[in-house]
């Protein structure tokens, strides 16, 4: 590319832009931070959704890293910045970002939350001083609303996506430069070349030309393979009814599967509806009211591993459980059931327990009973409707 282009003023004459030097890496960071869509991910296909910036020079166990994004997809972004006149944008940067990867790797949805976006959220450094008392998912939702989407979008799939995604190590890599140079270019390229599908390293080049009142940046994407991979949009799937019982059945047999088929048949009659998930990995059944919004609030997922999941963290955003109290009283009711013990500190997680305890008709019961409560409660303040505690 020439040291400079040329652009059209707005008296029609045609004017030269110099390439020119950004003073700092803090300015390139800025940059990024403040306009995500500088890094062409266009390039990558048309359906890859915008990034959610929810972290900036990011304090982990092992260095500062520049940029934290993450998609409605749940699928996160580790943005390191470096000018080239920086020594380690050679080898050094390539180190650093699969560390921070490394670092999040097998984070779960709560821990993500906690351990960076609560950092950024509630920092003199956030872009948006609005997400302050905003969960992520909450994040999620206005970002996508702000932006006019349409598509079908709810918390839960996002939450569990989120999660598989950092369980798999499925975080997307990129580098961005000013400019790029011959070994780092490579080094990418033979990175995303010689791995596994779901493993994602870029570089972003972004070149700067300035003039008198004018600034200009050409993006380009380095390292695309020379096969597509497959991205973890198109990882995920939607489990069918018919794929889920399969499962479960190849993985933990027919009993398991006719307890599961009793327990759906009774969700169905006292919860706003029941969805399978979009795990890589294990099929998932999920009871859920549904809430204003592109919102459902799930209080337990069965999974096609043999465990059933109370899920704590997925009822705090709704009334009356956001209160940890009732969390309480809720964890206390399962740990009534034979050979359940859960900690008091499971309120604010997703514990599981093995779903064979519930072949025990009373423990069967006692859990059915526990959850039409629950379900009952939810609707009645989704309603206005003041209801009864426990």
């Amino acid at each position: 590319m020439p040291d400079h282009i040329l652009f059209k003023s707005g008296d029609g004459k045609w004017e030269k832009a110099q390439e020119s030097d950004l003073p700092d890496e803090a300015t390139l960071q800025r940059l990024v931070k403040d306009n995500p869509e500088a890094i062409p991910f266009g390039d990558l296909g048309d359906s890859v959704p915008p990034l959610l910036i929810v972290g900036r020079e990011t304090s982990l166990s092992n260095g500062y890293v520049d940029v934290v994004g993450v998609d409605q997809d749940g699928l996160v972004t580790i943005i390191e910045c470096k000018l080239d006149r920086n020594p380690e944008v050679k080898r050094t940067v390539i180190g650093q970002i699969l560390g921070y990867a490394a670092f999040l790797w097998k984070f779960s949805y709560e821990d993500f939350e906690l351990g960076i976006v609560r950092k950024y959220f509630n920092s003199a450094e956030c872009h948006r001083p609005d997400f302050a008392d905003k969960s992520l998912d909450e994040a999620m939702e206005m970002f996508r609303q702000e932006r006019g989407e349409t598509d079908v979008w709810d918390r839960e799939t996002f939450r569990s996506n989120l999660t598989e995604n950092l369980e798999a190590g499925r975080i997307r890599l990129v580098i961005v430069v000013d400019k790029v140079n011959d070994e780092l270019r490579r080094t990418v390229e033979y990175l995303n070349q010689c791995t596994m599908p779901s493993f994602e390293i870029l570089c972003a080049e972004l070149r700067y030309f300035a003039t008198k009142g004018t600034e200009l940046l050409i993006p380009t994407l380095i390292g695309l393979p020379s096969i597509q991979k497959a991205t973890p949009r198109q990882i995920l799937r939607a489990w069918t009814e018919a794929e889920f019982y399969e499962d479960l059945r190849t993985k933990q047999g027919e009993e398991a599967e006719s307890l599961c088929r009793k327990l759906h048949e009774w969700a169905k009659t006292v919860f706003d509806g029941t969805t399978h998930g979009t795990g890589t990995k294990s099929g998932s059944l999920r009871a859920f009211i549904r809430w204003p919004g592109e919102r459902n609030a799930t209080p337990f997922i069965v999974y096609t591993e043999g465990i059933l999941e109370i899920s704590f963290a997925y009822l705090k955003p709704y009334s009356p459980y956001d209160a940890k109290s009732e969390r309480q009283l809720l964890l206390e009711a399962i740990n009534a059931i034979d050979g359940v013990s859960l900690s008091d500190d499971k309120t604010e997680k997703r514990p599981s327990i093995n779903l064979m305890l519930l072949r025990d008709e009373k423990a069967f019961q006692h859990f059915t009973e526990t959850m039409a409560e629950v379900a009952g409660r939810l609707k009645a303040s989704r309603d206005g409707v003041t209801d009864a505690a426990y």
